[in-house]
C-alpha cells in the first residue's frame, strides 16, 4: 500500500491528535517532504523560501516524477531565493516543464501542499539543535494554509523565463529590435524586484552587459525610465503583468 492509500485509508474515525504529525531532523523531513509529493493526485503547492534545509528545489526528485503523473505543480518563491545560487537555472528547468512559479516580496514560512490532503510545515529547530517539521492531515488547520497559499498566489507576481537554452552573455545581440531571449530574462528578473547585480550575477552577465542591454530595450521602447519600460514591457507582451 502506498503512502497516499494508507494516509485516505486512516483518516476515518482519527482523533485530533492523529491529524498532526511532529517530524524532526533533515532525513525524517526530506523523507515526509517526497512522500507528500507522491501521494498527490491533481496538485502540488509550495512556498520555497531560504536557506535550503532538508531538500533544496534542484535535489526535488519527487517532482519531475509527479509531473509524469500528471501532477500540476505551482510554486511561491521568496525573493530572497532568487539570489541563492543555481535557483534560476532550476527555474528555468521547471518552468520548461510546466511548472508555473511566482515571486512574493515575503513569504512567512516553507510550505508544500497535496491536494487538499496534506500539508508539510517546516518550523524552527528543536532545542537539541535538529530541523522539525509537522506534517498535517485533512482538518481546518490544513484548510487555513489552503486559502494562506492561494491568498498568496495572487498576489504574487509571475516568473517567466523563455528562451531557456545556450549561455547567456553570448547570446546577447545588440542589433535587434525587438527584445531577445535575454532581454526578456533580464526584465522578468529586474521586475521580480532583483538588483542589477544579482540578476546579471544569475545569468551570467556583466554589469555592463546588463545595463547596455536595458539602455537598448529603453530606445526600441522609446522611452526615458525603467518605470516606463517595465509598463512598456507589460503592455506590449515582452513579460507577464502581474
Amino acid at each position: 500500500m502506498t503512502f497516499a492509500e494508507e494516509h485516505r485509508a486512516a483518516m476515518t474515525g482519527r482523533s485530533i491528535n492523529d491529524l498532526i504529525e511532529v517530524v524532526t531532523g533533515v532525513d525524517a523531513i526530506r523523507h515526509r517532504f517526497l512522500q507528500v509529493q507522491q501521494a498527490a493526485r491533481t496538485q502540488v503547492r509550495t512556498f520555497i523560501t531560504a536557506p535550503f534545509i532538508a531538500v533544496p528545489p534542484y535535489e526535488n526528485t519527487a517532482e519531475p516524477v509527479a509531473i509524469v503523473r500528471g501532477v500540476h505543480y505551482r510554486a511561491v518563491l521568496d525573493r530572497a531565493v532568487l539570489e541563492e545560487p543555481g535557483i534560476i537555472a532550476d527555474a528555468i528547468a521547471s518552468l520548461r516543464n510546466g511548472v508555473q512559479l511566482r515571486v512574493a516580496d515575503q513569504l512567512p514560512m516553507k510550505l508544500v501542499l497535496a491536494d487538499a490532503d496534506l500539508g508539510l510545515v517546516p518550523l524552527a529547530v528543536t532545542p537539541a539543535g535538529e530541523p522539525g517539521a509537522v506534517l498535517l492531515h485533512r482538518s481546518g488547520l490544513l484548510d487555513a494554509l489552503d486559502a494562506l497559499f492561494e491568498t498568496v498566489w495572487r498576489t504574487a507576481h509571475p516568473l517567466t523565463l523563455s528562451g531557456t537554452g545556450g549561455d547567456a552573455e553570448t547570446t546577447v545581440e545588440l542589433g535587434a529590435e525587438s527584445p531577445t531571449d535575454v532581454d526578456r530574462r533580464i526584465l522578468a528578473l529586474l521586475m521580480a524586484g532583483l538588483t542589477d547585480q544579482t540578476a546579471a550575477t544569475q545569468l551570467g552577465l556583466s554589469q555592463r552587459t546588463l545595463h547596455r542591454r536595458l539602455r537598448h530595450l529603453m530606445d526600441i521602447a522609446g522611452v526615458r525610465t525603467r518605470i516606463q519600460l517595465g509598463g512598456y514591457a507589460i503592455r506590449h507582451g515582452w513579460v507577464e503583468p502581474n
